[in-house]
């Protein structure tokens, strides 16, 4: 039961670091139109559902020919789902050679409960197969016992076969712990990777003469030259920010909700049309009415400022040092 208890946790710890991560989950994100996202989540759907079939399975006292159909599903199913999770977040999907124990669990699987009445099987090193051999099987276990007893004929022999389902149970469950250890490795390279990029690249600095250019565009301004050159500037660093945001979070446009970032993402379509209404107001030309512009400044100033408190927490969680040393301060 320790194996199984190890894999649901290491599935309940693989999905917090998925859900928490700014790479795996955005690109899964990215691809959802393909099916990515949906594939993801419904991944560990089954696989917890499956986990808990099993679980269910171990603990019934009195097995039925149903439990054990049940019971072999719910192994492959669980087998097939983290394939498809792996897939969702672009993780290399090992070669099914890699594990025989699986591959043999399938095999009992497909032999029983799968194509019992024909079964074809090639380049198999399993005793009842041949090169492009069929084989048919008949299950003859009796109920309330863990023992799978199936006899199986095919054109050059007969093999009597014996399971013990318990077993193999926990054999999965120990191969896809390590499997799950080795995703969860995998996931943690990358993500320490990709945060080590941004380190010491800071987004609040990228923003810091922001508040500053913002008070050039007022009305009162007498030199327009001034202000026109200030919104030009505050343009420029708005722009550089959001290309940081992109990388930061994988994102190819900022115009779709970043599934990590919405807050962010719905503030920044907020200053992408406020700069746009006052590009031409900013020079003050005899139709522009002054309370028109100033009623525009100081919702982009508004707007900034939270973008810079955003910009702050996102330094924080790819650990940028100023905000390590102003947090200790």
């Amino acid at each position: 039961m320790n194996d199984n208890y190890n894999l649901r946790t290491k599935i309940d710890k693989l999905k917090k670091i998925i859900y928490t991560s700014f790479c795996c989950k955005q690109r899964a994100w990215n691809k959802k139109d393909k099916g990515n996202w949906s594939k993801l989540w419904s991944a560990f759907d089954n696989i917890q559902d499956a986990q808990s079939a099993i679980e269910e399975y171990i603990e019934q006292k009195y097995h039925t020919k149903l439990s054990i159909y049940g019971i072999l599903q719910a192994l492959i199913v669980q087998q097939d789902s983290i394939v498809h999770l792996e897939r969702a977040i672009d993780i290399k999907v090992p070669k099914f050679e890699s594990f025989p124990e699986l591959k043999k669990i399938r095999n009992i699987r497909n032999e029983t409960i799968g194509h019992p009445s024909e079964t074809k099987k090639k380049r198999s090193k399993d005793i009842s197969y041949k090169d492009g051999n069929i084989t048919y099987t008949s299950l003859s276990t009796a109920e309330n016992t863990n023992i799978l007893e199936y006899q199986v004929w095919s054109h050059n022999n007969f093999v009597n076969k014996k399971i013990n389902i318990i077993e193999i149970i926990n054999k999965q469950s120990s191969v896809l712990s390590i499997e799950m250890d080795r995703i969860i490795k995998k996931l943690n390279e990358i993500e320490n990777k990709h945060k080590e990029k941004f380190k010491y690249d800071s987004l609040v600095e990228k923003l810091a003469q922001s508040g500053y250019l913002i008070q050039k565009l007022w009305s009162f301004e007498d030199n327009r030259h001034i202000s026109k050159t200030s919104f030009e500037t505050l343009c420029k660093i708005y722009e550089d920010f959001k290309k940081g945001v992109k990388d930061r979070y994988n994102i190819k446009t900022l115009n779709k909700h970043g599934i990590a970032i919405p807050g962010i993402v719905e503030e920044i379509k907020k200053i992408d049309e406020l700069l746009k209404r006052m590009e031409k107001m900013v020079s003050m030309d005899k139709d522009v009415d002054p309370f028109n512009l100033d009623v525009y400044v100081e919702s982009l100033d508004n707007s900034f400022s939270e973008l810079r408190d955003m910009a702050a927490e996102i330094d924080i969680k790819f650990q940028h040092s100023n905000n390590k040393k102003s947090q200790t301060s």
